[in-house]
């Protein structure tokens, strides 16, 4: 068994970033660029108004005001530039709208009087008052964005400013969920005698979904059976980046993850971290797989592999979460979000703040606990409240939880108001 913190070393060497794709920008905001952005066009492409107002030649307005000029036009946004514009004269321009080439002002309507189809002007303006020359955003030639940019949801409006429809990035992975054990049902089907409601696809779901991973399939349930839960982990890996599993990995007889994963052609990198909840959790990477055949009969010595499957350039991964409902929220924490955050070319960093204890907490045994707590603002600062009863298979002992504390191993009792440092 290792610690947790040889487990987020290991995770960091083995893990490396997904090949470069070209994806829809509006599926790039979180991505790693892996070229450089360079604009083809300028933003704006001709000069334009920067409100609603009328367009003129501040070199008309000589002497003392108020000046009157006649409005020759009105130009709208979309329309073509126009050309010319008579001396002495006046447009009335909407924002955005392309300017005549011999204006350089715009005041905007609310300091301009109108009368009898002339524009009243009471105040002389600067040259340049309210106008956008082109390429006042980007300019034609302009690196936009350099390799490496981890775009923000804003930077995909810039991209289709300069008239992007796809870049080059790191992507996000596509994730299969696989529900295993035959007890579990999904929510609203009735329930027989031992069975209970799977919650852990609904919160491992929610869980990317928040985390930005929207391309996430909830497969069908593997049940117990060896041969069925090889074959969905076979057909899982073959079009989805990433696998998660939740349950079989801990040492029951139905526990058979370990032996799919290697008989499918996978490496361990490492099984059983020494945290609580969460220490049977596996994580194991594909090369290459192997097909599953079967023969006729029960239990793993009556199966066989077939064939090698290629699965290109892309590596596979597997990352079995134990199966109570607690565990598996503090080892997606824990886990996932690094091997996830790995392959997209970055690296996890938690953020911790300072924290008081609400009240005590006893805690025995051997290995790191993770203990949910939920924050408070309070007169001396933020506190903490632990998870009542919190137990692996209690899901509602982390009801509202902002976050965790680790809790080095052994018998202690951390007493109410003592210093802890939260994981948020």
């Amino acid at each position: 068994m290792i610690t947790l913190q040889e487990a987020w070393a290991l995770i960091e060497t083995h893990v490396k970033p997904a090949a470069p794709a070209e994806v829809p920008i509006t599926s790039a905001w979180g991505c790693q660029l892996s070229d450089d952005v360079v604009s083809t066009i300028d933003v704006p492409g001709f000069a334009c108004s920067m409100m609603d107002g009328v367009a003129l030649r501040s070199s008309d307005l000589t002497g003392e005001g108020p000046w009157r000029l006649p409005i020759e036009r009105v130009i709208a946004a979309g329309d073509e530039p126009p050309v010319v514009m008579s001396d002495g004269s006046a447009v009335k321009v909407m924002t955005g709208a392309p300017l005549p080439a011999q204006a350089d002002t715009v005041i905007p309507i609310e300091e301009v009087g109108f009368e009898s189809g002339q524009a009243v002007i009471r105040d002389k303006p600067s040259p340049g008052y309210y106008t956008r020359s082109r390429g006042d955003d980007v300019k034609q030639g302009e690196l936009v964005f350099r390799s490496g940019t981890r775009l923000k949801p804003v930077d995909v409006g810039i991209l289709a400013s300069i008239g992007r429809t796809r870049v080059k990035v790191i992507p996000r992975p596509d994730i299969a969920i696989i529900p295993t054990g035959s007890e579990v049902v999904p929510p609203g089907e009735p329930l027989k005698p031992g069975q209970r409601y799977n919650s852990n696809d609904s919160v491992l779901h929610s869980l990317l979904r928040r985390d930005g991973y929207l391309d996430v399939t909830i497969k069908p349930p593997a049940g117990d059976a060896v041969e069925s839960m090889m074959r969905i982990i076979y057909d899982s890996l073959v079009t989805h980046r990433v696998v998660l599993t939740g349950g079989g990995v801990s040492k029951g007889d139905f526990d058979y993850i370990p032996d799919v994963v290697q008989d499918l052609g996978g490496r361990i990198i490492f099984h059983w971290v020494n945290i609580k909840p969460g220490r049977p959790v596996l994580l194991a990477r594909f090369n290459s797989l192997n097909e599953p055949a079967y023969t006729m009969g029960k239990g793993r010595s009556h199966f066989r592999t077939g064939a090698r499957a290629g699965i290109g350039r892309s590596e596979r991964w597997l990352v079995g979460l134990p199966g109570n409902p607690v565990s598996i929220v503090v080892a997606y924490h824990m886990f996932v979000k690094r091997v996830l955050a790995q392959l997209m070319g970055s690296r996890f960093t938690a953020e911790h703040i300072p924290a008081r204890l609400a009240r005590e907490l006893r805690v025995t045994g051997d290995g790191l606990k993770v203990i949910g707590v939920r924050l408070e603002e309070g007169q001396r600062g933020v506190i903490a409240h632990p998870g009542e009863r919190q137990d692996s298979g209690r899901m509602s002992s982390i009801k509202g939880i902002d976050g965790f504390i680790y809790v080095e191993p052994g018998d202690r009792m951390l007493k109410a108001g003592e210093k802890v440092k939260v994981e948020v």
